[in-house]
């Protein structure tokens, strides 16, 4: 009686691990299948560039900055972007002699990655 109470108890556990797992995947794929898109203003960070280099990795996404240039405001007035997935990529270098660099929308939909400065972005959008 006790072995098989015992083999119940491995099965729920082992059949709730798997339904985890399944949900995890679900959430995955259709995060992706929705796209990934964020807003990189003048007032972004090293390290919020960092996590968000992190971030797309999660998704297979590879995104590099470099060229990052801060004047004495901490905001950014030079940065090259680069996205590359398996089906295409995208580069964007922004150098601002006076001032700062507009808003830039990075990201992928329908699996094309995209990189574009945005006009304006509300205040409630921005980081």
């Amino acid at each position: 009686m006790k072995l098989r109470y015992t083999f119940f108890l491995i099965f729920l556990f082992t059949f709730f691990s798997n339904v985890l797992t399944a949900q995890e995947k679900k959430s995955f794929l259709q995060h992706r299948f929705d796209g990934f898109i964020e807003i990189i203003h003048k007032n972004y960070t090293k390290e919020k560039l960092t996590a968000l280099k992190n971030d797309f990795a999660r998704i297979g996404i590879d995104f590099t900055f470099s060229k990052l240039a801060i004047n004495n405001k901490n905001e950014i007035t030079s940065i090259t972007l680069k996205l590359k997935n398996n089906k295409s990529s995208a580069a964007l270098t922004l150098t601002m002699n006076t001032g700062a660099i507009p808003s830039i929308k990075i990201g992928e939909t329908n699996g094309i990655v995209s990189i574009s400065p945005v006009d304006h972005i509300s205040p409630k959008n921005r980081n």
